[in-house]
């Protein structure tokens, strides 16, 4: 039988407090940091692709390897949050000189761009890993492991809906070096101050007495390879996160470029995850009636007919571009929330037939890897494929558009219909 919902609602909200600064830090990393690198130092659009692919290739190493060691620890009695507070400041002090790079000398600032992005990846794998098994140890009850998951996954859209809204904030009322400043000083305070505040609400998690067992790289591999579920699983969320991944690392081009409304970039970002939050209750309502599988295909469905009609946008389409972020939008909160409700599913199921407790931290060590390849897949390959094409940043011809519309309204939601497929045939459901 499973367990009785072991969280309160004040702590899933505690929970989900911590997601808001890990979500305010994704945006500027991943959308506003390469076209401010761009902007302010004239770097070719296809050295800070490759230096994107190897930032963020080079970050994929260490998490199967900081999964295990997080499993390892806990099994010591470090709990997770002790490695989760310590991670903070080391993630924080990188992030602010990401947007600072005036420290740096003027002919290194591509490497100061490379080296930063990597130490708030690795510092930020140590959060995510930690703080997203923490989901797989609270309970075992199915329905709470959704509720967790949403708390968690909307706070993080709030945070973005913030990252989103601040930039353009401060570059109406200050120049693009002192706004990125300011940012950066807003991702430091929070990342501080709501981790703090959440962890004195927080409980050790319920599954805590349930020690994982030592294991090393070869036998988390072994582990893993023999779980169906979970590979199908990951291989839906990798296809999936590349189609997210690829509109995200060029939707500021695609504003700037296509639709040329650079001051109504903000708000189109604000409104498309301000969508995402509001429906992240009807997902949940969704998916007690019809199951996380099939919420989370629908989803991706709805995602792909409202998303191509962005091929067929062009100069001064900012009504129409309005409408596709809220109606996209609303497919975000599926996304974020069901997958990794799924996956800690998948574990306890894994965790049952072992006969062990469940090695969350090896897992999603894994889980945020694929994550992070498809980032590094999205800006390593899209941006030199454009460079290549002709496409420069700010420079409007026919053809450079029409590669950059392809690219950003058509590649995703061929990769999202084979994620949809993909999952729709797989055999994961409640039953299991």
């Amino acid at each position: 039988m499973p367990n009785k919902p072991t969280l309160s609602r004040l702590q899933c909200i505690a929970y989900g407090m911590m997601g808001l600064p890990l979500g305010f830090a994704g945006l500027p990393i991943y959308i506003h940091a390469p076209k401010f690198y761009v902007d302010q130092f004239g770097i070719s659009l296809g050295l800070v692709g490759v230096a994107l692919l190897i930032s963020r290739m080079l970050d994929t190493i260490p998490d199967p390897f900081i999964g295990v060691w997080s499993d390892r620890k806990s099994s010591h009695g470090v709990s997770r949050y002790r490695i989760i507070t310590l991670a903070i400041p080391v993630m924080a002090l990188p992030f602010f000189l990401l947007f600072n790079p005036h420290y740096a000398p003027k002919d290194w600032v591509i490497v100061w761009f490379t080296f930063t992005m990597i130490a708030v990846y690795i510092a930020g794998s140590f959060i995510c890993i930690n703080y997203y098994s923490l989901n797989a140890e609270y309970t075992e009850d199915y329905h709470q492991k959704n509720a967790i998951s949403a708390w968690r996954e909307g706070f993080a859209l709030i945070g973005v809906v913030i990252a989103a809204a601040v930039p353009q904030f401060l570059t109406n009322r200050y120049d693009e070096v002192t706004a990125y400043f300011y940012l950066s000083v807003t991702f430091v305070v929070l990342i501080i101050v709501l981790p703090m505040i959440a962890l004195r609400i927080l409980p050790e998690p319920a599954l805590k007495a349930k020690k994982p067992e030592h294991q090393t790289i070869s036998q988390m591999i072994k582990v893993v390879s023999g779980d169906k579920l979970f590979l199908i699983l990951l291989l839906t969320f990798l296809i999936n996160n590349l189609a997210n991944a690829i509109p995200a690392t060029l939707v500021l081009f695609f504003i700037d470029d296509v639709l040329q409304e650079k001051a109504f970039g903000g708000n189109f970002l604000a409104i498309y995850f301000l969508a995402g939050v509001a429906a992240m209750p009807i997902w949940l309502r969704i998916s007690r009636h019809i199951g996380k599988k099939n919420s989370a295909v629908l989803s991706m469905v709805l995602a792909m007919v409202w998303f191509i009609w962005c091929f067929l946008l062009g100069v001064h389409d900012k009504w129409q571009y309005f409408a596709i972020c809220i109606l996209t939008g609303l497919s975000v909160g599926s996304d974020v929330a069901l997958y990794p409700s799924m996956l800690a599913d998948v574990i306890q199921k894994r965790s049952r037939e072992l006969k062990k407790a469940p090695n969350s931290g090896s897992y999603f060590g894994i889980w945020n890897l694929s994550s992070k390849l498809a980032l590094a897949l999205a800006g390593g390959i899209t941006l030199p494929l454009l460079a290549w094409a002709g496409y420069k940043p700010g420079v409007v011809s026919p053809n450079s558009v029409y590669y950059l519309s392809f690219t950003y309204g058509i590649v995703p939601c061929v990769f999202k219909a084979v994620a949809a497929y993909t999952l729709w045939r797989s055999p994961i459901d409640q039953e299991r």
